[in-house]
């Protein structure tokens, strides 16, 4: 965290502080760092070289808007002009990002009001397959009995209603936003069809809906748990 002010310090300090005159009038804004597919050992040090040169870094775990699919800077500040984050961009470079893009947020509900920052990485080669988002337990809403449905990270999956075993078998996503599912006892295929929820901090999955008529009850949601 920087301990010093914009009018103190050694002449290195100086000019860092300069740096952050022009990006946030000398006030030190939350830099939120999204560890999403980050090794552990790469956040800390990222964490450890921004809070070096003076940034008050708070690490989140969201997964990123769609639309952000490279290691981007997102400020809610839409004045703020690009060169000034010239300096973060170059620390960011030294550290094994290049080219990283500004993004600007002028509404909705998101951290990056002010002068914050949040801060997306992308490792070269970082394979976050489409299916990751969709592991884990979803229950029916809207429907005549209740059921339970859980993906797993090996591309199986199990409903059940009442813990009793409805159907088992694999799947998959094809193009989102639909998965196929291929039961064990037929050569079937069945489609549910997610929905999101896009806001400024991540994309949430807000339930998985069937497309056929011919899944096993086509008038029911499922919601994760």
């Amino acid at each position: 965290m920087l301990r010093t002010t914009c009018l103190h310090g050694y002449t290195r300090r100086m000019a860092y502080c300069l740096s952050l005159f022009l990006m946030t009038g000398c006030a030190t804004p939350t830099l939120y760092l999204n560890d999403y597919g980050l090794a552990p050992e790469r956040v800390a040090k990222i964490q450890q070289r921004l809070e070096q040169e003076g940034h008050q870094v708070r690490v989140i775990s969201a997964q990123p808007p769609n639309k952000i699919q490279s290691s981007t800077i997102i400020t809610g500040a839409s004045a703020t002009l690009t060169h000034r984050f010239q300096p973060l961009i170059e620390t960011l470079d030294a550290l094994g990002y290049p080219n990283v893009a500004v993004a600007y947020i002028t509404s909705g509900n998101h951290w990056y009001r002010g002068d914050n920052i949040g801060l997306y990485l992308f490792d070269t080669g970082r394979n976050v397959t489409p299916e990751r988002q969709f592991i884990g337990s979803y229950t029916t809403t809207d429907c005549v009995a209740n059921y339970q449905l859980k993906l797993s990270s090996l591309g199986s999956f199990v409903l059940t209603k009442e813990q009793q075993l409805v159907k088992r078998g694999t799947w998959q996503v094809t193009a989102l936003p639909y998965l196929v599912f291929r039961y064990d006892s037929a050569s079937v295929e069945n489609f549910l069809e997610a929905s999101f929820e896009d806001t400024d901090k991540a994309t949430q999955l807000i339930h998985l809906s069937p497309v056929n008529s011919s899944w096993v009850f086509p008038d029911c949601v499922f919601t994760p748990v």
